[in-house]
């Protein structure tokens, strides 16, 4: 058997005979990385290889908490490899952190976040937890009390976001945070910004190849993903086929609003004449029926219609200054109240509809907060996890899409190419 950098070598060779990769200043060869598996030879090379961006993931530095997620890694080891990466000169390194695991409080993460911040990676991504035993095996050793409550959820997304804008980084979107200087954080200021299945980046219409199981592909008008099942993968790739198992065709509305979605959470606007340029349409005549739905919240100052702009105006405060509480609680509502959004909370739908049928923007206010204190955790997670409103501008049937998730499994939002 060979050593992951002799497979390594032989995969990017193997890549190199199919594909023309860049090899220029200019390109992106990315990969994630775990501190513990890394050797004495692993980022040389890496490096060697052509690669000039990695991830690393941390989830949390406090002990007791790796130790619950099964995932021990002093400090010690992130940093040597941040530190080995810098010298080999690596850029854009990127940690990954998680918040709502176990023994997780407000404090704990706190000082997580403090460490993570003393290393200064060039990137930051902040995922929420999202306890589904049911449907992941490895989460059933994870007791449920043991998890953070919802409020402390917010409490500590509220933390983290205040604390990371206050030490320089700025907000990419989702749950992404960037040095100003990063790449990302040039491509959003200046309109460059696209995100695919893989996240946020620099490089607009390019094509996913997704190699291994599960992973997920797309094209301009197609997305399909690899079978879940090893043995299945194998037995397709051993015998010179593809291991696609399901995709979908996208029509020409579905592209359109794959686009505007795109505008909306890399820039947080929209621009009606660039709109029209791109796809040869009256933005206000196509969209007639959503725009109605925003009504309400123009009205509530969260979306500010300029003419030639739409602007998102509780994610650009968001952005741009310290988050109080109440301004976070506003950044949910603001997602909440998209009409569209309801497909997002089907376990939640009564709830939904009360927030929208609301005369003022206190009275949601006040029906979110009361719809927070006695949440699930799963339908916190459906709230808070950013993630989840990708979907805007995007109507869908409520009672549709219910009826459609019990009879088709479709694609898995954890999965990763």
């Amino acid at each position: 058997m060979c050593s992951p950098c002799e497979a390594m070598r032989h995969l990017m060779a193997g890549y190199a005979e199919l594909f023309k990769l860049d090899s220029s200043e200019t390109r992106d060869y990315s990969v994630e990385i775990d501190p513990r598996e890394v050797a004495d030879d692993t980022l040389a090379t890496l490096w060697e290889l052509g690669f000039n961006r990695i991830s690393l993931g941390v989830q949390d530095v406090n002990p007791a908490v790796q130790k619950a997620v099964n995932r021990v890694q002093p400090r010690a080891m992130t940093e040597a490899v941040l530190d080995e990466a810098r010298r080999l000169g690596f850029r854009s390194i990127n940690l990954d952190l998680i918040y709502g695991l176990p023994y997780q409080t407000p404090e704990s993460f706190a000082e997580t976040l403090e460490s993570v911040i003393e290393m200064s990676p060039d990137r930051l991504s902040v995922f929420s937890y999202a306890h589904l035993p049911d449907r992941f095996y490895p989460q059933t050793r994870i007791q449920a009390d043991t998890l953070p409550s919802p409020q402390q959820k917010l409490t500590i997304l509220h933390n983290t976001i205040n604390r990371l804008l206050d030490a320089g980084y700025e907000y990419i979107g989702m749950d992404h945070f960037a040095k100003p200087d990063d790449s990302l954080a040039a491509a959003q200021r200046e309109g460059r910004l696209h995100r695919n299945f893989q996240g946020y980046t620099t490089h607009s219409d390019c094509d996913l190849v997704s190699l291994g199981v599960s992973a997920i592909g797309q094209t301009d008008e197609a997305y399909f993903q690899n079978n879940h099942d090893l043995p299945s993968w194998e037995a397709s790739i051993d015998a010179g086929q593809l291991a696609i198992i399901r995709g979908v065709g996208l029509t020409r509305d579905d592209r359109i609003r794959r686009w505007v979605i795109g505008q909306l959470i890399c820039q947080f606007r929209l621009d009606r004449k660039q709109f029209a340029e791109q796809w040869n349409e009256d933005f206000d005549r196509y969209f007639a029926d959503e725009m109605n739905r925003l009504k309400p919240m123009i009205q509530d100052e969260l979306i500010a219609d300029c003419g030639s702009l739409l602007q998102l105006l509780a994610f650009w405060s968001f952005c741009s200054s310290t988050l109080s509480l109440f301004c976070l609680w506003l950044f949910i509502a603001c997602i909440m109240l998209l009409n569209v959004l309801i497909a997002l909370l089907s376990d939640s739908y009564a709830s939904v509809v009360e927030i929208q049928n609301a005369a003022s923007l206190k009275e949601r206010a006040s029906i979110i907060l009361e719809f927070m204190q006695e949440s699930s955790e799963a339908q916190m997670d459906a709230i808070v996890s950013a993630n989840k409103w990708v979907h805007i501008l995007c109507p869908v049937d409520i009672k549709a899409r219910e009826e459609e998730e019990r009879n088709d499994d479709g694609f898995d939002e954890d999965d990763k190419n």
